[in-house]
């Protein structure tokens, strides 16, 4: 598209497109739609969107016109800017539904806690005689280590970070009493690791946990 030679007074969106990036976890209903524009700068100050402004109409867009219309998709960014002479630019703005929750699969390395016993005590004369102690004495019956364990990992979105349900992952401390260990667990131990809050596009965030699976 050729630069104008008069001012827009709005924002023309010159090509548009649709993604649904979820279709491998059978989900259909997610939508980013993308419009590549082009405006004078002045343009673009005028018509300048917040979080929250939804794809309802070209007007609510801040474009002259749209090909896709969805009351569910929100306003997520303007990207890829680029100038020309005569104070024009180009960019794509971007519209996306918040994500419906899904489960993908995976592996998480996870630290296993140790599994103490106790047995009387005993020792050896020099004969070969066993010779047993009034108290039991502990042995380990599994040590602590480190595996490789399947995982389920928990996607939730929001646009209010407050409303993504958080997991502490499953941990343990051993405890020394008397000569004797005690595995002390906190967290919850089917969660290996704790979720994680990150921004998806937008304002909409993103959760993931990983489960026991």
């Amino acid at each position: 598209m050729a630069t104008p030679t008069t001012a827009l007074a709005n924002i023309r969106a010159v090509k548009s497109w649709m993604d649904k990036p979820f279709t491998d976890f059978n989900d259909s209903s997610t939508t980013i739609y993308s419009f590549e524009c082009v405006c004078s700068q002045t343009a673009y100050d005028a018509n300048k969107l917040v979080y929250g402004a939804k794809l309802s109409s070209a007007a609510a867009a801040g474009l002259i016109a749209i090909n896709y219309t969805d009351t569910q998709a929100r306003w997520v960014g303007d990207s890829n800017f680029s100038y020309s002479d005569g104070g024009y630019i180009r960019f794509i703005r971007q519209f996306a539904r918040v994500p419906l929750a899904h489960d993908d699969y995976s592996s998480t390395v996870v630290t296993t806690a140790p599994v103490f016993g106790t047995r009387r005590g005993h020792a050896i004369d020099f004969n070969g005689n066993y010779y047993y102690y009034p108290y039991d004495v502990e042995y380990i019956k599994s040590p602590s280590q480190t595996v490789v364990r399947r995982s389920k990992l928990g996607f939730q979105y929001s646009t209010n970070p407050a409303l993504l349900a958080v997991y502490t992952e499953g941990s343990f401390t051993v405890e020394q009493t008397g000569g004797f260990s005690t595995v002390i667990t906190s967290g919850d131990q089917s969660v290996y690791e704790s979720t994680k809050i990150t921004r998806w596009m937008g304002d909409i965030y993103q959760a993931v946990t990983a489960f026991a699976y």
